[in-house]
């Protein structure tokens, strides 16, 4: 069956040229019968006549012959050049003009194997482009690819001659740099690289900051062909890329166990949801004036069959990583506005939940449309559900970030920023995003008792949130000293163990309606969780799950 079926393309591109043909066919007949000696001899009554339709009868043989001959050359050049082209774009990637996966492999496999190059000490490396679905989102696959085709370029000026660069995928270089001091040259050339990624760099009119990851392998070391080579390179530039941004690792056989290691916690991510393994959880925050529950943040946790519970520091990277933070977003967004909807039910007063948002997130297309399908019939909720994004995530693109948290606002629903103190922020950014809350990140509030620069830095940061008409939340807060430390700086808000641990939502409803039987509109009573300085009942009857 498969003989007939690769002969069908032959057939169909003959059937297509029989038309051509019979017409060329049919003019060649005609010509040759109107210019047959019997014709001519016919027509022609004398002598000189009949000489002259021989000499044009001569030219014409000629110029159709060689009109023939030239038409032929063409074609045969044509389909040559189509040959050479179709040929060159199977061996390159066709954004980078690069080798591809397949060719590059072909060529290191025929450098490793030459007599003469094999016992060349070499060095394989890979080169992640960080972000490249969000760009891809941002500017468009054309433009990027054509960015893209500049940075291609820019490796092979880093690399000699002979060495080979290649692009195995939309974001991922490799580069096989050999010589006796292979070693030392792809170090300079990391150098550079990770000099290059400290740059920004236009892309339709904007400054674009390019995060690199790059791992490192050697020949013969770490393998003997280029298969493995580009896997260990792989495995070294996944431990890269889990350390931060703008890194490099060299391979090791122990990093293999924990790149397969995550590769399997991954594995189980993508079911976990389908398994309802995933759980929210809900710490409290407290108004410092009155003591009373003014919101909750919404925290993921995930319950694994095996493992038991996963610590959210062992899983939330990987999530990132993958892109499975998008769907994972997605349903803590729908939970949170149930559990809001649960609280009202059972004649609870609404209150704020805070919901932590990733940078995949942000770079989804459908990140608004996500908010809106959680929402669902339940838009009344909207101005109750706040959005937490971390410092450092807020000024890794303050355009995207900007026009992202508009749209939000004009959606209904508040702006956090959290983590505040640990980024980078630029205070002209800062005063133009529509933030509702500034969030004081916990390593400030440890060393506030005793410590005067933290106390002197708090209180700026309490000042600040106020002038640009924000509230201020400090987290981490754990004792009644650092509480009424807080309240006495004209703090708004306090989040930690204090006030109590994170919990699932049934049982802060619970707790809610046992111990608070008068309701006031926007706060629950004193007596719903312990006021400042009561040392935190709460927190001894909910799970330790950490923050």
């Amino acid at each position: 069956m498969d003989r007939y079926t690769n002969v069908l393309p032959g057939l169909r591109a003959f059937a297509r040229t029989v038309p051509g043909m019979v017409l060329a066919y049919a003019a060649l007949a005609g010509l040759v019968i109107a210019f047959s000696d019997a014709l001519i001899l016919a027509v022609a009554s004398d002598s000189r006549r009949l000489g002259y339709f021989l000499a044009f009868k001569g030219a014409l043989v000629a110029v159709l012959t060689g009109a023939a001959l030239v038409s032929l050359m063409r074609r045969d050049n044509s389909r040559r050049e189509q040959s050479q082209r179709e040929l060159y774009m199977a061996r390159h990637d066709p954004s980078t003009k690069l080798l591809g996966r397949g060719e590059w492999i072909k060529r290191v496999d025929a450098a490793i194997g030459d007599p003469l190059t094999r016992q060349v000490p070499a060095v394989v490396l890979t080169v992640n482009v960080d972000r490249y679905d969000y760009l891809v989102h941002r500017f468009g696959s054309e433009s990027l690819n054509q960015w893209l085709g500049v940075f291609g370029r820019y490796l092979r000026m880093l690399v000699k001659g002979d060495d080979l660069v290649g692009c195995v995928s939309p974001a991922v270089f490799v580069l096989h740099v050999h010589g006796a001091d292979a070693r030392r040259e792809a170090m300079e050339i990391v150098e550079r690289m990770l000099e290059t990624g400290k740059r920004t760099f236009p892309i339709q009119g904007e400054a674009v900051t390019l995060n690199l990851n790059i791992g490192l392998c050697t020949y013969p070391e770490d393998g003997t062909n280029a298969e493995d080579l580009l896997a260990h390179a792989n495995i070294a530039m996944r431990r890269a890329i889990s350390e931060g941004q703008n890194r490099s690792c060299w391979y090791r056989p122990e990093i293999a166990e924990q790149v397969i290691g995550r590769a399997r916690l991954e594995k189980d991510l993508q079911r976990a949801l389908e398994r309802r393994e995933l759980q929210l959880y809900f710490q409290p925050r407290v108004c410092l004036v009155t003591g009373s529950v003014c919101g909750c943040e919404a925290l993921l946790r995930w319950r694994h069959p095996r493992r038991g519970m996963v610590p959210p520091a062992a899983f939330i990277g990987v999530a990132e990583e993958s892109g499975l933070i998008v769907d994972i977003g997605r349903w803590v967004m729908a939970e949170s506005v149930a559990f809001l909807r649960d609280w009202v039910d059972v004649g609870l007063p609404i209150m704020n939940v805070s919901v932590n948002v990733s940078n995949a997130q942000l770079a989804n297309g459908g990140f608004l449309h996500d908010l809106d399908e959680a929402l669902g019939h339940d838009r009344l909720f909207a101005p109750f559900i706040e959005l937490e994004l971390t410092e450092s995530l807020a000024m890794s693109d303050p355009h995207r970030t900007m026009e992202v948290l508009q749209q939000v606002k004009k959606a209904g629903m508040r702006v956090a920023l959290d983590d505040f103190g640990t980024g980078y922020s630029s205070l002209s950014y800062l005063q133009r995003f529509p933030i509702d809350c500034l969030k004081v990140d916990g390593s400030f509030i440890t060393d506030l008792i005793g410590n005067r620069n933290s106390q002197e830095l708090i209180k700026t940061v309490i000042a600040l949130g106020h002038s640009l008409g924000a509230q201020v939340c400090a987290e981490g807060v754990e004792s009644g000293a650092q509480a009424r430390m807080l309240t006495d700086f004209g703090c708004d808000e306090g989040q930690g163990f204090f006030y109590g641990k994170p919990a699932p939502g049934e049982r802060l409803i619970e707790r809610a309606q046992e111990t608070s039987p008068t309701i006031r509109m926007g706060r629950v009573g004193p007596a719903y969780l312990p006021p400042v300085g009561a040392g935190g009942a709460l927190m001894k009857e909910t799970m330790h799950v950490g923050t």
